[in-house]
């Protein structure tokens, strides 16, 4: 190889700087942009894909979760009636009344007893006594279980009457704590 020259060394010099400046411009402002522009864009892309599954799988999973909802709110509604939001006194009266006379019980006394709070609900008591057989009593309570309300008898007292009822039973005296509840979320 023959020598260079200064000039040519000094041109060499040159472009060889001008070379590798423009790589090293080229790779940090230029190419590491657009690479890592290129890497985010495809974790974008993965992450939508991803949220797109996951959408497909509940929008396949939305009639069950439709047909859910509606068994739930028929659940409701039927809670509802058991365990009513209202108190609605004269109603369950009514109630206690009505199915008592249907049976053939006879009424001595019914009185409401003071409200117990509980932390969900409240418990609505009354204190009666009647008197009739014992067949009366277990139809009473039979048609009280029958009831869209929740009813519970505690407190059950019998005692002979010292007379026949017109079936030819014995009657009693019943003296019972019907407790019912009403919700207070």
């Amino acid at each position: 190889m023959a020598k260079m020259t200064k000039q040519q060394q000094k041109t060499l010099m040159l472009v060889l700087v001008f070379v590798i400046g423009g790589g090293y411009v080229y790779w940090n402002y230029m190419l590491m942009p657009t690479l890592r522009s290129i890497k985010e864009r495809e974790q974008r892309y993965t992450d939508l894909v991803g949220q797109i599954a996951q959408a497909e799988r509940q929008a396949r999973r939305l009639p069950a979760l439709r047909s859910e909802l509606e068994r739930l709110q028929v659940d409701l509604s039927s809670l509802e009636k058991q365990l009513p939001t209202d108190k609605d006194i004269p109603n369950i009266l009514r109630t206690l009344t009505r199915e008592a006379l249907q049976q053939g019980l006879q009424f001595s006394r019914l009185s409401p007893k003071p409200l117990v709070k509980q932390q969900y609900f409240e418990i609505i008591p009354f204190d009666l006594q009647f008197m009739g057989t014992l067949h009366g009593l277990a139809r009473f309570l039979s048609s009280l279980g029958q009831q869209d309300r929740i009813y519970q008898a505690q407190n059950m007292g019998l005692a002979p009457a010292g007379s026949m009822s017109d079936t030819g039973f014995e009657n009693l005296n019943i003296t019972i704590t019907i407790q019912t509840y009403a919700y207070v979320g």
